[in-house]
């Protein structure tokens, strides 16, 4: 069935697990920077999902739909078949499709919002798409983090800007270009194309843009959902070299690129707690706020 609302410019899609915790501060970033709708599919969650979720439904923000896998198997043949789910729930009433997971943040380094990055790119018949590189963030040194600040303020230290795995692509693309969508790359009608904001020539191009990749979060989420998580689906259990391992690779870099956006994403916070505290209610605004117009302009 397609989604059933005015027509979209923008709007994210992603599936998560037992993502409760984080899913607040990304949402609301995304929204930030200028994304209107949130397609959500929620894979075997067993936290308070729906508790966090609750007031962006209302609001009309998100839109939330099971989508559950086999217990103890791979959940990637699911999320592609979530994210194509959402391309054809999507097709009449959405422009641009962002395909993301919610450890994945965008970064822009030119322009403050979504919009006015897309801009160049709206007159181009031939584009499919654009990709974006990853850059790989690990612990930062934190077990947890700390109280009152952001995770995307808290973790700064990231893999080398040439790592291997920030070759790795996400992809916001012109849905009604888009045939289907993989973990990593989008299948477009033949004839259109995926563009690069960098040169083309750069494998690790972030000139422009990059997907804030924060793999392991802080160090608690790394041991006590991260590795069970990836040991029910790979069936490979790590040790602690290999944790050690993982934060050292992780911890190389600086990069406070994210950092210009936190004043807003904290204005945007304060803004939405102050009318939860007269409702009595976390984050349910007026209807005059329902429409998804709210902080999408910068």
């Amino acid at each position: 069935m397609e989604a059933k609302s005015r027509k979209t410019d923008i709007a994210l899609c992603a599936m998560f697990q037992n993502e409760a915790d984080y899913l607040d501060e990304w949402l609301l970033y995304h929204r930030l920077i200028g994304v209107q709708k949130f397609y959500l599919y929620n894979n075997n969650s067993s936290d308070n999902y729906k508790e966090v979720l609750k007031p962006y439904i209302t609001m009309g923000w998100v839109d939330l739909k099971d989508w559950p896998s086999p217990e103890h198997t791979d959940w990637t043949p699911f999320q592609k078949s979530a994210y194509n789910d959402c391309l054809e729930r999507c097709r009449k009433n959405t422009k641009w499709m962002l395909f993301l997971d919610t450890d994945e943040f965008v970064v822009l380094h030119k322009q403050d919002n979504l919009k006015d990055f897309l801009k160049p790119y709206e007159a181009d018949f031939w584009l499919g798409g654009i990709v974006l590189n990853w850059q790989m963030f690990g612990t930062s040194g934190l077990y947890d983090l700390p109280e009152g600040k952001f995770m995307i303020e808290s973790l700064t230290w990231k893999a080398p800007s040439d790592y291997l795995s920030n070759s790795n692509q996400k992809s916001i693309v012109k849905v009604e270009r888009c045939m289907s969508y993989e973990i990593h790359y989008a299948n477009y009608i033949p004839g259109f194309y995926h563009g690069k904001p960098y040169n083309s020539g750069i494998a690790y191009g972030i000139d422009q843009a990059q997907i804030n990749h924060y793999w392991t979060r802080n160090e608690r989420f790394m041991r006590e959902i991260k590795a069970p998580r990836r040991a029910r689906y790979e069936g490979i259990l790590w040790g602690e070299e290999t944790i050690q391992w993982i934060i050292q690779q992780h911890h190389v870099e600086q990069d406070f690129s994210i950092q210009r956006f936190v004043p807003k994403l904290r204005s945007l916070k304060r803004h939405l707690e102050s009318r939860c505290l007269k409702t009595n209610d976390l984050f349910r605004l007026k209807a005059t706020h329902s429409t998804g117009e709210l902080f999408v302009r910068n």
